[in-house]
């Protein structure tokens, strides 16, 4: 596993520094989005690879994630960072009917993170 690296960000000089103040305030400052994405492309290059289709609408879905910066930004204890790039976490569904969380490496070449991900999921399975 690769080890992810990070800048810390100088918050007085970030131009969100007023809302991180704001929205840090509250109790649970989380947020959801939902919206409607046309992934024919990837489902037709998914089919026509004989691949996974929910691995390569990932690999599209971090692609795009991983290219704003600010969607990279986390807080680690009182300092927000930003991450070069960050992973994903998903759920992976066990034949005995239970879950266990998978932990995925970005990767921007999709072969390298299919691989590496079909790792991880054979890993989490059997466990």
């Amino acid at each position: 596993m690769d080890t992810m690296t990070y800048k810390t960000i100088d918050q007085s000089k970030w131009s969100r520094c007023e809302h991180y103040s704001f929205f840090g305030q509250m109790p649970d400052p989380f947020f959801g989005l939902a919206a409607k994405v046309d992934f024919t492309d990837c489902y037709e290059e998914a089919r026509r690879d004989g691949a996974s289709f929910f691995l390569y609408s990932l690999h599209r879905i971090m692609k795009a994630v991983n290219s704003v910066p600010e969607l990279r930004c986390r807080i680690v204890g009182d300092e927000v960072v930003c991450y070069d790039r960050i992973a994903v976490s998903p759920t992976i569904g066990r034949e005995d009917g239970t879950f266990g969380f998978a932990y995925l490496e970005y990767y921007d070449d999709r072969q390298e993170f299919v691989a590496g991900a079909q790792k991880e999921i054979v890993r989490v399975k059997s466990g």
